[in-house]
This record gives structure tokens, sequence and C-alpha cells, in this order.
């Protein structure tokens, strides 16, 4: 589910809301984050390992994470993506896939912003914006499993 043109673009528009470093979007596996898309090449097709991956708790809680100084708290401090690459803001929403027939949704992923810089305070329109784009990245790769599994 690589090279996404409808989630790059959407990672810009939040990256450009929000001027951070990169936007993510992430499907989260048993072991592994995995970026399908993201406004930074560096992080394009990157493999984090899931107890490495602030990712995994936006996946875990099934809600929004917003993470002002990762630094500063026990469940991330020690990750690589804290410690060695300096990520000092995270700000991620779950994407939850429905299965057909009221089966239920379950969180696959995550739409995520990660910026090294100063911590930054969100508004309530840049949550709105990101909620918005998050549901748009839910759609695209709702889409693009349901192209997969037809094909």
């Amino acid at each position: 589910m690589m090279n996404l043109p409808d989630l790059e673009l959407l990672c810009n528009i939040a990256r450009g809301e929000l001027q951070c470093d990169a936007t993510l979007v992430t499907i989260i596996g048993p072991s592994a984050s995995y970026v399908v898309a993201s406004t930074d090449p560096a992080w394009r097709g990157c493999e984090i390992p899931r107890d490495h991956s602030i990712c995994a708790h936006t996946l875990m809680n099934g809600a929004p994470l917003l993470v002002r100084h990762p630094e500063a708290d026990v469940r991330f401090s020690a990750m690589n993506l804290v410690r060695r690459d300096g990520v000092r803001f995270y700000f991620g929403f779950p994407i939850k896939i429905s299965y057909p027939e009221g089966g239920g949704t379950t969180a696959v992923g995550t739409f995520c912003c990660v910026h090294t810089g100063a911590t930054r305070d969100v508004s309530e329109s840049q949550y709105a914006l990101m909620a918005t784009l998050a549901e748009g990245a839910t759609r695209v790769m709702a889409c693009r499993a349901s192209h997969l599994l037809e094909g």
C-alpha cells in the first residue's frame, strides 16, 4: 500500500497547518509500524519496531493522542524516536477500518505529525483539521484495502 498520492496530499496539508517536521500515515502490525506515506522522504517505507512507536499507543487507545513532551513521559522517553531522533512533539489520530454489515471497526494505523523542534500548542481549528484529514486518510486506506481484496 505504498505510493498513494492522496495520502501524501493529506500529509502535506497537515504539515503546512501544524508547521511540523513531518506528517506520516502508518499501518501498525504485530511487531512494527510501517510508514506508508510521509511528507519527509526519509520516513517513507520505514519500519519502526512497535515498542519504539508512539503510533502504537495511539492505536491501542483508539483515540487521538497529543504528546507535547515525549522526553518527559515514561511511556516514550526511552524510545529511539525520542532519545536518538529528538522527537519533541507528537499528534496522532487512529485510522479505523469498518467491517461490512455492522461488523464494527478496528484501528489499523495512524495519521500523525511529529516535530523535533520546540513543542507547540494545537488550536481547536488545527485539531478539527487533523481529525478531518485523518478521516480522509481512513477513507483512502479503506478504499485501497477494498481494491486489494477484490483484485
